[in-house]
């Protein structure tokens, strides 16, 4: 099944979700990388929307899973080297809106399926 999405709901969705720029005397827009990253990670977090009633408990299961698996996002440090860069609870604030087909997964489950893939991914990486 495909994961369809929409952020015409987000406030301002025009900047925080598109980098707009010049191209051939062209304008153009391109999704940010925490705007893309954050439809893939309703996936992770069960969770198809953010809402203002629900945005914390997405950030809570965003930081979790970073906690245990690493960042979702990375940028470039002053030196262009690539390091983490965990979401913020603002980040997933300004996302309040974002809409997709993911299904809402109860706070038990979602931790269990979490717990038990890291787990499994252990596991298997010290038996090699």
């Amino acid at each position: 099944m495909s994961l369809n999405w929409n952020v015409s709901k987000i406030a301002d969705s025009n900047t925080v979700c598109f980098q707009h720029y010049t191209e051939n005397g062209e304008p153009q827009r391109r999704m940010t990388q925490s705007t893309e990253l954050l439809i893939f990670t309703t996936m992770v977090v069960g969770f198809g929307r953010i809402t203002e009633s629900n945005y914390k408990e997405f950030f809570k299961r965003v930081a979790l899973f970073e906690r245990l698996r690493g960042a979702v996002r990375v940028k470039k440090d002053g030196r262009g080297k690539f390091v983490d860069d965990p979401y913020t609870l603002e980040d997933i604030r300004q996302h309040i809106g974002l809409t997709t087909n993911v299904s809402e997964e109860k706070p038990a489950a979602w931790r269990k399926r979490i717990i038990e893939s890291w787990e499994r991914d252990l596991v298997n990486e010290r038996s090699h």
